[in-house]
């Protein structure tokens, strides 16, 4: 089975290619904070050609649903839905912060809770909780530094995500020393990406079509210029 895996919901670009048979992959991953949907086709094209493969040789398209950035996580959900349609192919999706989670487990043999923290670029943030062995230990949230602090900080707690050090300037000094912020993981690894959705496939569990995950309302407000009336 081969994976095109896309992330276009954070501050980045990311694509891979993974081969659920080799268990092998090559990964792009470009910084950005806008411009995704000019760079996510060419970028995609171009770890194709690295791999020396073809839209027609994927087996399934995996993508990120949130939370993150309205306009960007559109983007990568819109291309992914309409990959899948044209290539008659399965498309899983996975949130961010399980994606964020996953790499950071990874990579580190780790002895405590993490909390993925997320930028909403409003007062709150968007997070989880997760064990020391990965299990998840709070469903996604929306919410302030201080709700945060007293529903999820313990002792030693480490903290991954491009809004861990936002999180930590807003902490009270008690609260400050018993967080342990990582760095390394602002970006959701496309390859990871790939993996955990192969084994959701293989497992069968939660293979509806992917939607996107919101976890506030839109930002909107009635405008406060006067109408003109056109009739009564």
């Amino acid at each position: 089975m081969n994976i095109l895996a896309l992330d276009t919901a954070m501050n980045g670009c990311a694509v891979a290619v993974w081969s659920a048979g080799s268990q092998a992959g090559i990964a792009e991953v470009a910084p950005m904070s806008r411009g995704h949907a000019e760079a996510l086709v060419p970028l995609v094209q171009a770890v194709l050609t690295q791999a020396h493969l073809d839209f027609s040789d994927m087996d399934m398209i995996a993508t990120t649903v949130g939370p993150g950035a309205f306009t960007g996580l559109r983007i990568g959900l819109s291309a992914s839905r309409a990959l899948g349609l044209a290539l008659e192919i399965p498309v899983i999706g996975m949130t961010t912060l399980e994606v964020l989670a996953a790499a950071y487990f990874e990579d580190s043999h780790n002895q405590r809770n993490l909390l993925v923290l997320i930028e909403s670029k409003r007062s709150d943030f968007y997070g989880q909780l997760f064990s020391e062995s990965g299990s998840i230990l709070s469903e996604p949230f929306a919410l302030s530094v201080p709700v945060i602090a007293e529903l999820y900080l313990g002792d030693g707690i480490a903290v991954i995500g491009d809004a861990n050090q936002r999180f930590l300037s807003l902490l009270t000094e008690a609260d400050r020393h018993k967080v342990t912020a990582v760095a390394g993981f602002e970006i959701p690894d496309p390859l990871c990406l790939a993996r955990l959705a192969q084994a959701r496939f293989v497992s069968g569990d939660n293979l509806t079509p992917p939607e996107p995950l919101y976890l506030r309302g839109a930002d909107v407000s009635q405008s406060k210029k006067m109408q003109r009336k056109i009739a009564e």
